[in-house]
């Protein structure tokens, strides 16, 4: 009904669909007679009409449910599932795959389609795994691949016919226990994975050229965090998946800088875009605009020379961001 609505999975077995209006969708709740393991994941996984949600669970495998709460399917009851579910086209068939962990250091990856395990499924971890499954395809084959971490630190990449990806895993000598992050980091045109360690802040630049097709590439599948893959997206560059509706100016990275930081922003439709750079005391010290930006997600640079082309020094920077009758600033830190 363009509203968006709360799917909510309780210990007790108990599944709700709530509006937002705070009113519980008839069929629901419905009891599943499992433990939830993880959040709900939802995605349209049978390419016919209406979404369908699917739950993870410590003793009965993963339960599929229609919309109007009815049981479509039981996935695999034998299997206890820890962490979320993922889903993903490893195979760019055209058919979702779902993509879950168990108790058991197993890597599944089934069918939805053929309801069977795909050939090569499942992989075996060294350890008990700590991540959910995240999808990307990183050496640009047209075939997607795995990223798992585990208790023993090793953080393991699994080809999409379930056999080692090259020169993984990559051992941490540290316990891996959230999921990880894919993305350009520092904006060098390839990618790198972030992740963190009871220790440390690990980020490994994998230095090759990846795709940008639409993927289970984060946690909970976007940066909503709500376990939503849209399989109209399939075809997609990641670019092309979601246009903001609002403006939006970001925080600057790195913060505090020394030379230049990287300022993003989002802007719904193709417009001129003026930054300036103020002084502590309200002086524009930079002046930058750009004609027809393309809507969608952008960065500016400040290399942190001023309109003189000196070096600025050291201390406290503004930056705003005007476009039409939006108007926002935001503070930053020169340090040398």
């Amino acid at each position: 009904d363009g509203s968006d609505d709360i799917a909510i999975a309780g210990n007790s077995g108990n599944i709700f669909i709530v509006n937002g209006s705070g009113e519980i969708f008839n069929g629901f709740p419905l009891n599943i007679a499992a433990i939830p393991s993880g959040s709900p994941t939802i995605s349209n996984i049978d390419n016919i009409n209406g979404l369908e949600i699917m739950i993870p669970t410590k003793n009965n495998g993963i339960f599929v449910l229609d919309q109007l709460g009815d049981i479509i399917f039981n996935i695999n009851p034998d299997h206890s599932i820890v962490n979320g579910i993922a889903l993903s086209d490893l195979d760019y068939n055209g058919d979702l795959e779902i993509i879950y962990t168990t108790e058991e250091n197993t890597v599944h990856a089934y069918d939805y389609f053929n309801q069977t395990e795909m050939n090569g499924w499942p992989y075996f971890m060294s350890d008990s795994i700590t991540t959910e499954p995240l999808i990307f395809d990183f050496d640009a084959n047209e075939m997607q691949e795995i990223i798992i971490g585990s208790l023993d630190g090793r953080l393991t990449i699994i080809n999409y016919n379930g056999t080692d990806y090259s020169n993984f895993p990559y051992i941490s000598n540290d316990t891996i226990i959230h999921t990880p992050s894919v993305g350009d980091l520092d904006l060098d045109d390839d990618y790198e994975i972030i992740f963190t360690t009871n220790t440390q802040l690990n980020v490994l630049d994998l230095s090759i050229q990846v795709t940008d097709k639409y993927s289970w590439d984060t946690y909970r599948s976007n940066n909503h965090r709500n376990g939503f893959f849209n399989i109209a997206n399939l075809d997609l560059s990641l670019n092309d998946t979601i246009l903001p509706n609002n403006f939006w100016l970001g925080d600057n990275y790195p913060n505090p800088f020394n030379p230049k930081t990287h300022i993003p922003f989002n802007i719904p439709h193709s417009d001129e875009v003026i930054f300036n750079i103020y002084d502590i005391n309200g002086h524009i010290i930079k002046h930058l605009s750009h004609n027809n930006l393309p809507a969608g997600k952008n960065s500016i640079v400040w290399n942190g020379v001023n309109k003189l082309g000196e070096k600025a020094s050291s201390g406290i920077y503004f930056y705003s961001l005007e476009c039409g009758k939006f108007l926002k600033t935001k503070k930053m830190i020169l340090l040398k």
